[in-house]
């Protein structure tokens, strides 16, 4: 807790080296598993302190669209995917498969991270006790929390001014295609069992007692992925960003009456097989955040659903403002010792009430409390448990003057 402490007087201090900084905000949280959340606030942050820096001392060839400014802005996006593939390879090893590691107790849990490359090791007896689908869990693990982070940075999006920075388009795409690259970058030849898409494959296979997931029909099911209009909309915020030097690009989004909505789409590797997910955003005329998250699978004969809503914020004071999240879902008991033939479905659902609390101008404190019964929600327990997360909040805008 003292280290987290003196990260956040460091960001506060790297929020006064301008009076005008372009970031939005800094957020830092910690809670018991360090979860993909966690991390994606702590990599979101390194995003924010490196924009930062960035404005105040590389914004020089913004506007500029001749060719060697052309040149200099290709080798900044090189280094910018460098660094964001780094940030993918930390937040899938530490804070996916990590995540899950911690939860289920394994011994002696190790990570090897590079810019392209990572492993996350951890006793094979303690995995060998877990059930089949905590195994598939703890496999599809990375590509959850390289999903959380792609989705952090959409709903953030969502939340502004339907404005994309080039900078986090490159964080975007990197971690949101994670899992599709890895999908498709898995053969039917690949029999390593380190593979995450193979041993999440022959784990849901195992539990359902047949061949009822395969590379052909997962891919099919990834595909999804790919009809997400916020990774055509960070490509071109890329092209315009190299070409033109437009450091931030706008996006369009459809109408509801005076509200904005825009859908996204995922896909959600579940213990027990593939669900496909819609994400309805909605932003209303006075800045309230809805999300109106909508998923359903059906794998071999299991089928399941669930819906998601998020309202931010649900109440504002002076000082202080409310959110709240609630999941429901209708799926296998997540941790009965059965197979699909002798597994039924059950309810289960998830509150999450959040406050944010404004200390100055420019820093908050925020915190979290829930409660969720057994069963799976992206980047929470397994089990039955009571969930909280505490943190800060920067908001660089505000920004100290000298």
């Amino acid at each position: 807790m003292h280290k987290f402490l003196h990260y956040t007087l460091l960001l506060t201090s790297l929020s006064c080296l301008s009076q005008r900084i372009n970031a939005e905000e800094i957020n830092l949280s910690i809670d018991k598993y360090y979860s993909p959340y966690t991390g994606s606030d702590l990599l979101l942050s390194g995003l924010r302190v490196y924009q930062t820096a960035d404005d105040i001392w590389l914004s020089s060839t913004e506007g500029n669209s001749c060719a060697p400014m052309v040149l200099a802005r290709m080798g900044k996006f090189s280094l910018e995917w460098v660094l964001s593939n780094l940030a993918m390879v930390t937040q899938h090893e530490v804070f996916g498969h990590g995540a899950r590691a911690r939860e289920f107790d394994l011994a002696n849990v190790s990570y090897h991270v590079d810019f392209w490359h990572g492993a996350t090791y951890f006793s094979r007896a303690g995995n060998s006790q877990l059930q089949k689908k905590q195994k598939a869990a703890l496999a599809a693990g990375g590509m959850e929390g390289t999903s959380i982070l792609a989705k952090q940075l959409q709903t953030s999006w969502m939340n502004g001014n339907n404005t994309i920075d080039s900078r986090e388009a490159s964080m975007y795409l990197v971690n949101s295609l994670d899992q599709s690259r890895y999908v498709f970058g898995t053969s039917r030849n690949s029999f390593s069992a380190d593979n995450d898409v193979v041993s999440y494959m022959n784990h849901v296979n195992s539990w359902h007692g047949s061949h009822v997931l395969n590379t052909t029909n997962l891919r099919r099911k990834i595909v999804w992925d790919l009809l997400d209009p916020m990774l055509y909309y960070s490509i071109l915020s890329l092209y315009n960003y190299i070409w033109q030097g437009e450091s931030k690009t706008s996006f369009s989004t459809l109408s509801i009456g005076s509200t904005s909505f825009m859908p996204t789409t995922r896909t959600l590797l579940t213990p027990w097989g593939p669900e496909l997910q819609l994400l309805n955003h909605f932003r209303t005329v006075n800045n309230k955040y809805l999300g109106v998250h909508l998923r359903t699978g059906r794998t071999g004969g299991t089928m399941s659903h669930g819906v998601d809503l998020h309202i931010n914020p649900i109440a504002e004071f002076e000082n202080l403002s409310f959110n709240n999240k609630l999941a429901v879902w209708y799926q296998p008991h997540i941790l009965k010792a059965t197979t699909a033939a002798t597994n039924s479905n059950k309810f289960g659902f998830a509150e999450f009430f959040g406050a944010a609390y404004r200390v100055n101008r420019s820093v908050y404190s925020i915190a979290e409390i829930g409660f969720k019964t057994s069963g799976y929600l992206p980047g929470t327990p397994l089990t039955k448990n009571l969930i909280w997360r505490l943190g800060f909040k920067f908001n660089l805008d505000a920004g100290c003057k000298s």
